[in-house]
């Protein structure tokens, strides 16, 4: 790992400690995982960022040598962002219970588990409706139409529909 990616990293760090609302939920998810532990910023790669990923004995030894106040700069930063990212985290969370924006909220879910369950059931019904065509035609091949329709009939007098 290059010294200049140790400073990419306190530059990263310090871009989101100054703008920790422009990040993305998932960048903010992602961001938080990666300041949890001193490990895990030693791990930390990014392509588009030019930043490598190294061991922590590397990362260390690097930012005591590339940063003015050493590991211990780099650790407070690291630090300082998972607070911030936690704390506005915590301040996107679902509304509480009894406010018009949690009702509204979980209307939108609501609203959202129905129309899956819609899809799901017209995805069933067309891929039944496939497997009775496949049966149909079986029948009618191995002349057995009759009997088909026989049991046609009493599966689907099983199926209730209520309006």
């Amino acid at each position: 790992m290059s010294e200049l990616s140790v400073m990419k990293k306190a530059e990263w760090l310090k871009t989101v400690l100054a703008s920790p609302h422009s990040l993305s939920d998932k960048e903010r998810t992602r961001a938080i995982e990666i300041c949890k532990s001193q490990a895990a910023l030693a791990k930390f790669n990014s392509d588009e960022k030019n930043i490598r990923g190294c061991s922590l004995n590397t990362l260390k030894s690097h930012a005591e040598s590339r940063l003015e106040e050493g590991f211990l700069e780099m650790d407070r930063l690291r630090k300082s962002v998972l607070s911030v990212l936690t704390e506005v985290k915590s301040r996107n969370k679902d509304p509480k219970r009894g406010t018009i924006s949690f009702y509204l909220e979980k209307n939108k879910d609501q609203k959202e588990e129905i129309q899956r369950l819609t899809d799901e059931i017209q995805l069933i019904t067309v891929k039944l409706n496939d497997v009775l065509s496949f049966a149909n035609t079986l029948a009618k091949q191995a002349n057995q139409e009759a009997s088909y329709n026989k049991m046609y009939h009493e599966v689907f007098s099983k199926f209730t529909i209520r309006s």
